[in-house]
């Protein structure tokens, strides 16, 4: 950029400065100065506006000095002090030309290198081409020096503003975009230090933030390139791949410091993805391995499954109840096939239930005794069993043992205790001995079990139901009350090993073997509302204890062989010709428990004695005959 020049004079003085301004056209040709002077202003200009302008953006200030330029008011008050003020700023560079003699050396210029040389006026100089030629080349010198400190001032302001703006970009960098107002400190400081405005100081910041913007976003785009580029399978170890991806970082200007920067955890995610894609894969396969193994198995298993379904299927159609020696076989089969329990309860349990049915429907008949009152009968199989107490069963009396085995003929026995229903119905037959009491029970319900009921009361029961049926109704023997509460069981109960409340309803405050405690319900209950044992019998424990036909004889040491081969025959002394204990003559038999009776008064081998006219509300009863005659 040219020098520019003010040219400040008297116009008396126009012919001289048309010389000089000649002479330094030169320089305005070489694009060393361009000049300025009054004569340029335009029709219309203020005047003085512009003047005062021209000098006040001029680098070099002629003052064209003659006894004139000094009288004219206009230059020794406006032009003179305006150049010297901007000449001692530093702003300007005035040179005085001595255009015609006078004395100036008391002027506020007089100190200033002046020209032509050795400040001879122009005038005086034999050639005045040669002293505007001095003129001129004073000029050049001036502009040139101008010109490079000019330049130089400029490289400095540029390496200030390129410094502090290293700072700021550092600043948003570190603050991910943010300038803190302890890091603003440091760049007034700095700011100040290296001579910058406020307002260059703000451009600056602002073109960095929009810079940073800028490159951030940039930054932005080449992720969600690189991002695209693995999403589409691109490898990014491909040497082409790579090429893309440096033209992409290229066109947006980044720095592989910082693609290497954003890039990493992308291409470490990335790897981590295949690894687990990979992985992912090699599992699917086993899983796959490993489900057509499953499979495999499977059928084989389902195989054996069907196998034992058919054998146990003929197992049972051959023999029901199952045998204990052919229940023991199907476990064997069971274990020979590895077959689960949960697995062989589900092919069991349907085809038991079916026989179960229809056994039920083979096994059972039903009495109407009017009223619709019915009386159930379930047949009971044929069958030798071990009467009595085990050897090491807890809690059992003497009068249990010692243990025998009896044979009991097939015989019909009632599905439930007498209940109060169906001995209204009976009660309101014909008296054959004695008179009933057709609502004698404590606890009253139609379903529930009678009690208080005497032996003598029970057998009379059973007389009526004969004459009225045309069939023998009786109380049981002992021993058939007890083959068919066992139901082929050898345990302490038909249902194991122990009771609890949920199986049997007793005094559930006491506790048999490992069993928890439970209700004690302090009365009797429905009929029917616990699990029936395996000859489809409720109640055989609990609830009522049940009258039996045989008279006591304390415990079974003398008992005949008549009654162990023939259970059906009464222990008494009509049958035996057995006198009874004195003390108990006319004693009978009690068996089962009831819901006020502790476990173990409740097992199978339970028996207990008391006199045929006593009743109690945990005494009852159940009837057995020959053949009933069904509805």
């Amino acid at each position: 950029m040219a020098v520019k020049v003010f040219i400040s004079y008297s116009h008396k003085d126009e012919p001289l400065r048309d010389s000089l301004a000649a002479h330094l056209s030169g320089l305005e040709w070489e694009g060393i100065i361009s000049s300025w002077y009054d004569r340029q202003l335009t029709a219309g200009t203020e005047w003085d506006d512009k003047i005062k302008a021209e000098l006040e953006s001029a680098d070099i200030i002629l003052l064209l000095i003659s006894p004139d330029f000094i009288a004219s008011k206009y230059c020794r008050e406006e032009e003179i002090p305006r150049a010297l003020k901007r000449h001692e700023s530093k702003q300007a560079y005035v040179v005085p030309v001595i255009l015609r003699p006078f004395h100036w050396s008391d002027t506020p210029f007089a100190k200033l290198q002046a020209f032509p040389k050795d400040a001879k006026p122009v005038t005086s100089w034999p050639n005045q081409d040669e002293a505007f030629l001095s003129v001129t080349q004073g000029i050049r010198t001036a502009a040139k020096l101008l010109l490079d400190y000019r330049r130089q001032q400029a490289e400095q302001k540029k390496a200030n503003r390129a410094q502090y703006q290293q700072k700021v970009e550092e600043f948003l960098q570190d603050g991910k975009g943010e300038i803190s107002w302890i890091d603003q400190d440091t760049l007034d400081e700095l700011a100040e230090e290296l001579g910058l405005t406020i307002e260059e100081a703000e451009a600056i910041q602002s073109q960095a933030r929009e810079l940073y913007e800028r490159y951030k976003a940039n930054l932005e785009k080449y992720k969600r390139t690189l991002i695209r580029s693995i999403q589409r399978g691109d490898d990014p170890s491909n040497q082409e791949t790579k090429r893309a991806l440096e033209r992409r970082q290229r066109d947006l200007g980044l720095k592989p410091e910082d693609v290497a920067r954003i890039s990493k955890p992308i291409l470490d995610q990335a790897e981590l993805d295949e690894q687990a894609k990979q992985q992912r894969l090699a599992e699917a396969q086993k899983l796959q391995e490993l489900e057509l193994q499953r499979q495999r198995q499977w059928e084989e298993y389902r195989a054996k499954l069907e196998h034992y379904r058919q054998e146990f299927s003929k197992a049972v159609e051959a023999e029901y109840p199952l045998h204990p020696a052919a229940l023991e076989n199907l476990k064997a089969f069971q274990h020979q096939l590895e077959l689960k329990d949960e697995d062989v309860e589900a092919i069991a349990t349907p085809i038991l239930a079916a026989k179960q049915a229809e056994y039920e429907r083979q096994q059972s008949a039903s009495v109407d005794l009017g009223n619709g009152v019915i009386l159930e009968m379930v047949k009971i199989p044929a069958d030798e069993f071990l009467m009595g107490a085990a050897t090491g069963e807890e809690s059992f009396y003497d009068d249990e043992r010692p243990q025998h085995r009896v044979k009991v003929p097939e015989f019909w026995m009632g599905k439930f205790a007498v209940t109060q229903e169906q001995w209204s119905e009976v009660a309101g037959l014909p008296k054959v001995k004695i008179d009933l009491n057709p609502e004698p029970s404590y606890f009253n319900g139609a379903k529930r079990p009678v009690e208080q009921v005497s032996w003598d009361e029970a057998v009379e029961f059973c007389d009526r139901l004969s004459r009225e049926t045309g069939k023998s109704y009786r109380l049981p023997t002992e021993a058939e009350w007890e083959y068919a509460c066992r139901a082929g069981t050898t345990t302490p109960f038909s249902f194991g090993e122990t009771i609890t409340p949920d199986l049997v309803n007793f005094n559930g405050d006491y506790t048999y073997g490992n069993a928890p405690k439970g209700a004690y319900r302090r009365q009797t209950t429905d009929v029917g509302s616990f699990p029936a044992n395996a000859f489809g019998l409720y109640d055989v424990h609990g609830n009522v204890w049940e009258w039996c036909a045989d008279q006591w004889y304390g415990s079974y040491a003398n008992k005949p062989d008549l009654l162990k081969q023939n259970g059906a025959i009464a222990w008494t002394q009509e049958t035996t010709g057995m006198a009874p204990k004195p003390d108990k003559v006319n004693y009978r038999l009690l068996r089962g428990g009831s819901w006020i009776a502790f476990p173990w008064s409740c097992r199978s081998a339970t028996r207990f004695s008391f006199t045929p006219r006593a009743s109690g509300y945990n005494i009852g009863f159940r009837v057995v005959c020959s053949a009933p005659r069904t509805s």
